[in-house]
């Protein structure tokens, strides 16, 4: 069995993020466009995550803090990641371990001493989420919560989506939107009752100030809308789902579009099947209860849940959205990829790896639609597939799409090929276009490369 992870990719929130000119040195001789794996600097990291600053130039983070680029335009040397003053919590972090609203690049830790409330803050000014604009040091709090643990599971541009649960997170949980407004957070604004039964957050942003927000909740996914006045629509209730990914994403004027996955998980045992689909609403936000399958796996057993995030939503500057997701075909898993139209239509892709199974390991998009995608070989759901004669590629490949109405290319080399390289993250440079992959040796340490 694959050995353990720390923490369940799902549950991060869907994309990870990159942005800067990235370009070291090919191998002498190789084929594949991808630099030979680099390590991080220092003792790095049990998790880690990419950030694409708005202004150019890139970050790492680690569960020790965040590594910075030189400037835009340079190669990336990321070295052991320093400024996170705290300390993670014994099961990892439940949520992106940095994230970037209203132009800062913020953190989530624990403080010492804190009992468990998570602050949110720039490298080495930490600003403690308030329960009330302008009070600064005030931990958030939901009714029927106590010892409220709080974590960021979304962000737009100038807003999160946080999730506040008790400490260690085992009890009832709810979800509440904080904004970052003239310099300030604002008070939060519930999205849910405190529940048992949550799962899942996404966070996206409609004209006139308004904030969607799609969740998993007593096993069915629903979105929600916040107004600028604070207000909030009914819940729309858009299907059915347990220990869900979610996402979301606005699709012109009052369209939405929503994404997820689902499978039950108990202890590494995959007690059901694997399901991806896709809701898309009308031209005024109204979903009408029916989705899209996009795949069903009826793979069940121990370690051979699907591993990665299962299917991730991107979109780019234009507005064009594209899907990537697990399938499975001949029986093997197998990734596959398409735009999502306006009218919820696809055109799937299945990404070539003759004689592999392989799970998405993930998908980032630039601006300009450019976009790549991670895959891990030789893995038969979240264990590897067997011997390796009988799998013709192991570790990660990379496939990119040049354009957004291009194809995926065969997927490339980039880690070592072993059953070893898990946990990848991906992330492309908002101004030149050229993708980084971070993943975790699990026999060493955390390593990435890039394409030139």
């Amino acid at each position: 069995m694959r050995p353990a992870r720390r923490f369940d990719l799902r549950l991060v929130a869907a994309g990870v993020f990159l942005a800067t000119a990235l370009g070291l040195a090919q191998p002498a001789g190789a084929d594949a466009p991808w630099s030979p794996p680099q390590t991080v600097g220092g003792t790095c990291c049990s998790q880690q995550q990419l950030l694409a600053l708005p202004a150019g130039g890139i970050a790492f983070a680690g569960d020790t803090g965040l590594s910075f680029a030189a400037a835009p335009g340079t190669k990336p040397v990321f070295t052991a990641p320093v400024g996170f003053t705290g300390e993670f919590s014994p099961d990892g972090v439940l949520g992106p371990l940095a994230v970037i609203v209203g132009g800062r690049t913020v953190e989530q830790m624990i403080p010492a001493g804190s009992s468990g409330i998570r602050t949110f803050g720039t490298i080495g000014t930490d600003e403690t989420l308030t329960s009330a604009a302008g009070a600064p040091g005030t931990p958030l709090s939901a009714s029927s919560l106590s010892l409220v643990q709080t974590f960021v599971v979304a962000t737009t541009t100038n807003a999160a989506l946080v999730r506040m649960c008790t400490k260690s997170c085992q009890g009832p949980a709810a979800l509440a939107v904080i904004r970052y407004r003239a310099g300030r957070w604002s008070a939060p604004r519930a999205i849910t009752r405190p529940s048992t039964e949550l799962a899942g957050g996404a966070l996206t942003t409609l004209p006139g100030n308004t904030l969607a927000v799609a969740y998993e909740r007593n096993r069915a996914i629903y979105v929600r809308r916040l107004f600028s006045d604070n207000q909030l629509s009914a819940a729309q209730r858009v299907g059915t789902g347990k220990q869900s990914h979610v996402s979301i994403a606005s699709a012109g004027g009052g369209r939405l579009d929503v994404a997820w996955s689902w499978q039950v998980i108990d202890e590494g045992n995959a007690a059901t099947g694997f399901t991806a689909r896709v809701a898309c609403s009308s031209n005024v936000g109204h979903f009408t209860g029916r989705s899209r399958l996009l795949a069903s796996i009826p793979v069940t057993g121990e370690g051979r849940y699907v591993g990665g995030p299962g299917l991730s939503l991107g979109q780019d500057a234009a507005g064009r959205l594209t899907l990537a997701w697990t399938a499975f075909a001949d029986a093997r898993f197998v990734v596959q990829a398409s735009s999502l139209s306006t009218s919820c239509g696809t055109a799937p892709q299945t990404l070539p790896l003759p004689g592999a199974d392989a799970v998405l390991g993930g998908l980032a998009l630039a601006p300009s639609g450019r976009s790549t995608i991670v895959l891990e070989a030789g893995v038969y759901g979240s264990d590897p597939a067997g011997a390796s004669t009988t799998e013709s590629a192991h570790g990660l490949l990379a496939s990119e799409r040049p354009t957004h109405n291009g194809s995926f290319a065969t997927p490339l080399q980039v880690s070592a090929a072993d059953d070893g390289e898990v946990d990848p993250v991906v992330a492309i440079d908002q101004t030149t276009g050229r993708s980084v992959i971070a993943w975790r040796n699990v026999a060493s340490s955390i390593q990435y490369s890039t394409a030139p």
